[in-house]
């Protein structure tokens, strides 16, 4: 796969709570079809969590939709220390003062593709205002 026209085909599409590509994301169906792009068979359920209703629970209580989705990644995937991070790792980044935290995928660089709730996707820089918190590696 060719990262810089991969990911260049999903800057500016539209934020859909719910939504897995291709015309509209979320960020967490941004990350299970960039993963899935990679070669990962990413599960269609986990504990309880599936595509079709994980966008309504994540919504409700995202720490919880994020504790589920470390869970998922540290039982199929390898934590990298964000000093080793390649492209298409997944990522859990802190949006500064709100400290919301929300998952992406690692574009090189010390940026990252994600889509914020009601913007498009876009790939965004580490600095003050995002903060890349844990990295994860496909495979064990």
């Amino acid at each position: 796969m060719i990262w810089a026209k991969f990911t260049a085909e999903l800057v500016g599409k539209p934020y859909k709570a719910g939504a897995t590509g291709p015309d509209a994301f979320d960020c967490m169906g941004l990350v299970i079809m960039t993963q899935r792009k990679m070669g990962w068979k990413v599960p269609k359920e986990f504990e309880g969590w599936t595509l079709e209703t994980y966008a309504q629970r994540f919504e409700s209580d995202p720490e919880a939709g994020l504790a589920v989705l470390e869970r998922l990644l540290d039982a199929y995937c390898s934590r990298i220390d964000t000093h080793f991070l390649k492209r298409g790792d997944v990522l859990i980044v802190k949006i500064g003062e709100n400290g919301q935290r929300i998952p992406g995928v690692y574009a090189g660089k010390r940026q990252f593709l994600t889509v914020v709730k009601d913007r498009k996707v876009r790939i965004y820089g580490a600095d003050k205002y995002f903060t890349i918190e844990q990295g994860w590696r496909y495979g064990r």
